[in-house]
């Protein structure tokens, strides 16, 4: 083994960049713990309050969604004492809606949640669509979607399934809307049960019941 003798006044340039190095790893290790190993914030809130937070927010832009026939979205945001709050609402197209994930400090984010824009004959707007229900699945968030009749689905990533929490005029519904008996939504699915429901969607409707 070589030996190497060390400058007598030392070399500070060398420790200095030692130092700095050993700062940065530390920073590596410590931001990896942080961001694999912490445990995932739990929801304050109950779930009827994010319910009734969700419908009450869904139910005032219901009839702006209903006049210009588009989807508006946005999300619910709960700070660290569980109050509740929505972020600006986005406007989409008459079939799809997205919005900026941008957080205000302290605000975090719970659930998403849509319109499905004015009632229309040819489209399935009663239920969640497939694209819904994955989208939160993927995006590993709760979702909240309003129809046009009026009902309002409780999207559960956990779960990958999406619930009705209420019916028909639950909330504002579009004077347009008229239902289709023939081809009426269950209380909860999942996704082999919303690619069911899309795939045996034969665009028909029964006369209404007497």
């Amino acid at each position: 083994m070589r030996n190497q003798e060390r400058p007598k006044n030392g070399n500070k340039r060398y420790t200095a960049l030692a130092f700095a190095l050993c700062a940065i790893a530390w920073a590596v290790i410590v931001g990896k713990a942080v961001l694999y190993d912490a445990p995932a914030r739990e929801v304050i809130a109950s779930d009827a309050e994010l319910t009734d937070f969700a419908k009450n927010t869904l139910d005032e832009i219901q009839p702006r969604s209903f006049e210009e026939n588009r989807e508006f979205c946005g999300l619910i945001f709960e700070d660290d004492d569980g109050a509740l709050s929505a972020s600006e609402i986005h406007e989409g197209s008459e079939s799809e809606c997205s919005f900026s994930w941008a957080s205000p400090m302290g605000q975090h984010p719970i659930a998403t949640f849509h319109t499905h824009g004015s009632f229309n004959d040819d489209y399935d707007g009663e239920a969640p669509s497939l694209l819904d229900l994955k989208t939160d699945i993927g995006d590993q968030i709760d979702g909240f979607v309003a129809t046009p009749g009026g009902r309002v689905w409780h999207v559960d990533w956990q779960d990958e399934t999406a619930t009705q929490v209420c019916g028909l005029k639950c909330i504002a519904q579009d004077p347009k809307y008229k239902p289709c008996y023939s081809f009426q939504p269950v209380e909860k699915y999942n996704v082999a049960e919303l690619l069911a429901r899309t795939t045996g969607d034969g665009g028909e409707c029964s006369p209404p019941r007497p």
